[in-house]
Order: C-alpha cells, then structure tokens, then sequence
C-alpha cells in the first residue's frame, strides 16, 4: 500500500465499497498511511505479497501499483493475488517502465 494515496483515492472513487484493505511489509509505511486514514472501512495491515495471510476468495478487487518490478517473487505474489481473489473478481497491476530496463540486486 506504500502511502496509502492509492487506498484513499479507491475510497474516494467507490463509496460503495465496504471495506479496503491495503497491505505492506513497510513499517514506516504503514504507519503513515494509518496517520492519514479518516475513512472508517480503510484498514492498513502489515504483510508480504508473496504469502498473505487471507483466505481463499476473500477480495472482490485487487490492486498493486509500482510494486510487482520490486518484489523478489513476482509470479508467487500474483498466485497469491489469484488465490484470495473471488472468481469474477478484478486483479489490476502497474509497474514502472523503464526504457532500457533496471539494474536489479
């Protein structure tokens, strides 16, 4: 969830939704995003992408922005993206593109 702008804009956008989780491994990160949160059905949760804690079919929508280029276990935090999203549900990801590509570690 990084900052959580992308959690409040989704928010913002789609007042019917109930709940919005958002999910990171940062510490610091969470806790800014929690300093910001107004909105009673965001949640801000500590977690990795590549084994997140939720059951099966648990979210209807999933998103994960300018994050999958910089997790070491990019096709397993896609399966676990599959596994706790509902069938008909909508996983959407962006990455940065970097002409030329990146120097990884």
């Amino acid at each position: 969830c990084g900052t959580g702008r992308l959690t409040f804009a989704a928010a913002r956008r789609a007042p019917q939704l109930a709940k919005l989780v958002g999910v990171d491994l940062s510490e610091s990160f969470l806790t800014y995003a929690k300093a910001l949160s107004t909105d009673e059905r965001i949640s801000f949760e500590s977690g990795d992408a590549c084994r997140l804690t939720y059951p099966d079919d648990t979210f209807d929508r999933i998103i994960s922005s300018l994050a999958l280029d910089l997790i070491s276990e990019p096709e397993q935090a896609v399966s676990e993206m599959c596994r706790v999203t509902k069938p008909g549900g909508i996983i959407a990801a962006t990455v940065w593109h970097l002409r030329g590509g990146s120097a990884r570690s």
